[in-house]
């Protein structure tokens, strides 16, 4: 059996009640979420709140090439 893979902002959407419901809670519009579902990541002004919010861990709300801001680093 497979599992089914799930972006952060799917996993969020679910939990916060649909895309109306995370975009109320966030203040912004439900238009600006599906855009966000479309890219596959959250605006980093919001990553945090949804984090929050929601319970996803930042690193897999986060746009993959900002990753490193939150990755810590060896050395």
């Amino acid at each position: 059996m497979t599992e089914k893979c799930t972006t952060g902002i799917a996993d969020a959407i679910v939990s916060a009640g649909g895309q109306g419901a995370l975009a109320r809670r966030l203040g912004v519009s439900q238009q600006a979420v599906s855009g966000w579902v479309k890219r596959g990541w959250v605006p980093v002004a919001h990553i945090v709140k949804v984090e929050a919010m929601c319970g996803v861990p930042r690193a897999r709300l986060i746009n993959p090439k900002h990753l490193f801001l939150i990755t810590p680093t060896e050395g």
